[in-house]
C-alpha cells in the first residue's frame, strides 16, 4: 500500500503537472484579479523549472560532493549498487532501454576492473505497479551475462522496491552469504542527488559504507547566454528528481525509515 500510495504523491510532485494547473487556472478563471495571478504563476513557473543555471545551483547545494577514485581507499570487499538504471524493458524485442541511472553501474565497473572491489551487489527489483515481474537486478544480470561478463563475482538482489527495500534486502542477502559482513569495507554507489537519503537509510540500519556518487546534476558554473536565460525543458524531469527525494527524506523520517 505504501508503494502505491508513494507513486501518487510522486506524480503530483512534477513540475510539469503544476504549470499545466496554474494554465488551466488562468484559462477558465472568471475573476480578472485572479486570472492575472495565475497567468504570472505560468510564466514564473515556467521560467523557473526550466532555467538550467538555477537547476545547476540547486543541485550543487543539494548534491552530495563528488570523490575522485584517488580519494578512495585501495579495495573494499563490497560495492553497493543501487538501482534506478532502467527505463524500460522491451519483452517483444529482448531489449534494455537504459537510462542516465545506468551511470551507478558504468562508474563501478572500473573499479571492479582494477580489482579494488571484491563483489558487486545490485539491489533493485521493479519499480513499476504495471510490470512487478521486471525485476531491475535480473534483468542487469542477462545484460551482463549478454555481453560476456562473468558474474560469479556479482550478488543480485531482485525483491526491493525503493531505497527502504534496497537496504533491507541487501542486508538479508549478506547475511545468507557472508556471516562476517559487518566487518567488511562497502562501497556504496549511487546517483549524487539520492545518495542523501541512501546513506541516512544504511545508517539508520546499522551498515556503514564510503558513499561513491555518480551521475551527478551540477556542474561547473556557467554564465553563458543559453545557459543563464534559455528555457531548457530538460530541467523539468530533473527538478521532479530532486523533489522527489527532498519529500521522500521526509516521508522516511515520518515512517521511522531514517
Amino acid at each position: 500500500m505504501f508503494f502505491i500510495a508513494s507513486k501518487i504523491l510522486y506524480f503530483l510532485l512534477q513540475p510539469f503537472i503544476w504549470i499545466v494547473l496554474a494554465f488551466v487556472m488562468y484559462l477558465f478563471s472568471k475573476n480578472e484579479v485572479r486570472k492575472k495571478r495565475w497567468k504570472w504563476a505560468t510564466v514564473i513557473m515556467l521560467f523557473f523549472f526550466t532555467n538550467r543555471f538555477i537547476l545547476d545551483e540547486m543541485a550543487r547545494w543539494w548534491e552530495v560532493p563528488t570523490k575522485d577514485i584517488s580519494e578512495l581507499e585501495d579495495r573494499y570487499d563490497y560495492a553497493v549498487v543501487f538501482g534506478g538504471m532502467i527505463d524500460s524493458y522491451d519483452e517483444t524485442y529482448d531489449r534494455v532501454n537504459f537510462h542516465g541511472g545506468i551511470d551507478r553501474l558504468l562508474q563501478t565497473l572500473p573499479l571492479y576492473h582494477q580489482d579494488r572491489i571484491d563483489k558487486i551487489i545490485i539491489t533493485s527489483g521493479s519499480g513499476t505497479i504495471s510490470f512487478p515481474e521486471h525485476k531491475e537486478a535480473f534483468i542487469l544480470k542477462n545484460y551482463l551475462m549478454d555481453i560476456g561478463y562473468d558474474t560469479t563475482r556479482f550478488v543480485f538482489e531482485g525483491e526491493s522496491r525503493n531505497t527502504y527495500e534496497n537496504v533491507q534486502y541487501t542486508i538479508k542477502k549478506l547475511q545468507e552469504i557472508d556471516p562476517d559482513y559487518k566487518s567488511k569495507k562497502y562501497l556504496i554507489v549511487t546517483s549524487a542527488y539520492h545518495m542523501r537519503r541512501t546513506m541516512a537509510v544504511l545508517h539508520k540500519a546499522g551498515m556503514e559504507g564510503e558513499p561513491y556518487v555518480t551521475n551527478r546534476k551540477s556542474g561547473p558554473r556557467k554564465f553563458e547566454i543559453d545557459h543563464v536565460l534559455i528555457p531548457d525543458v530538460n530541467c523539468l524531469s530533473t527538478w521532479y528528481q530532486f523533489l522527489h527525494e527532498m519529500v521522500g527524506i521526509l516521508v522516511y523520517k515520518v515512517m521511522g525509515y531514517i
